[in-house]
């Protein structure tokens, strides 16, 4: 289990006057299990949950929050060669404040992933990995 906080603060400060400010809040938190069901197969599966704050007074104020599963398992094909499959699936709840109109964005999205990883020495490993990732943005 793990939690995260990053904030950041952002003034412009031109011909000694404070124009324009933005602030940032970012609370992660991330609980991980994984289970070996036998010396050559490992599940793994989580959740994460996160909390945004962004004020400032060029956009608006945008508050969020957010949520996340994944299950993932790694089966060893042969001593230097691993195959990983898995799944993720995201949501994300933006309260837009922007010119006094409130409005509501709920993306959420499932995200398959599939890699190999070869290992042909012990501190060596080339991994191939195809993944779709959440992007809030799109």
């Amino acid at each position: 289990m793990k939690a995260i906080y990053f904030g950041n603060f952002w003034q412009d400060n031109i011909y000694g006057q404070i124009n324009n400010t933005a602030a940032s809040h970012t609370t992660q938190v991330d609980a991980q299990a994984t289970y070996e069901t036998s010396p050559m197969n490992v599940i793994t599966g989580g959740i994460v949950a996160n909390y945004d704050r962004i004020f400032t007074n060029i956009f608006g104020s945008h508050p969020g929050v957010g949520a996340g599963f994944y299950v993932q398992d790694e089966l060893t094909l042969l001593q230097s060669l691993k195959l990983t499959a898995g799944i993720r699936y995201d949501w994300q709840r933006i309260w837009k404040e922007i010119f006094a109109s409130p409005a509501a964005s709920s993306p959420s999205q499932l995200n398959p992933k599939i890699g190999l990883a070869f290992s042909p020495a012990r501190q060596q490993r080339c991994a191939l990995r195809m993944v779709k990732d959440f992007d809030i943005h799109r």
